[in-house]
């Protein structure tokens, strides 16, 4: 799959792809699905202004197996004068949303909570 950035329309209506600022740090997390099958279920990489950092995958199902969610939306919003981030996302595979809030402490997403299942 290829990321597709131009503004989602019926023949893409995907957004496997979504960035927020940090608001007190500026650093800017980026979160985006491979559609690969592997442990991870979605990655991030933070941008300082100056360097990108190294990838990130977070395992949100469990498991220590491979698997092959296809995340086909994501939406993040900053919280005011703070580095923390919720982000929603929609799983086709398991036809779900669960919602996670950035640490910004830890550079990882966790606070997990599922939205819906259907």
């Amino acid at each position: 799959m290829v990321a597709n950035t131009g503004a989602p329309g019926a023949a893409t209506p995907d957004r496997p792809f979504y960035a927020a600022y940090e608001q007190q740090s500026g650093k800017l997390v980026i979160v985006y699905d491979k559609n690969l099958n592997q442990r991870n279920d979605f990655y991030w990489k933070t941008w300082d202004g100056l360097s990108l950092s190294a990838e990130s995958g977070f395992n949100y199902i469990g498991g220590n197996g491979n698997d092959n969610e296809a995340i086909i939306h994501f939406r993040m919003t900053s919280k005011s004068n703070s580095n923390e981030i919720a982000m929603i996302l929609e799983d086709a595979t398991n036809q779900g949303a669960s919602v996670f809030i950035w640490n910004p402490g830890a550079a990882t997403f966790g606070n997990q909570w599922t939205v819906t299942t259907t």
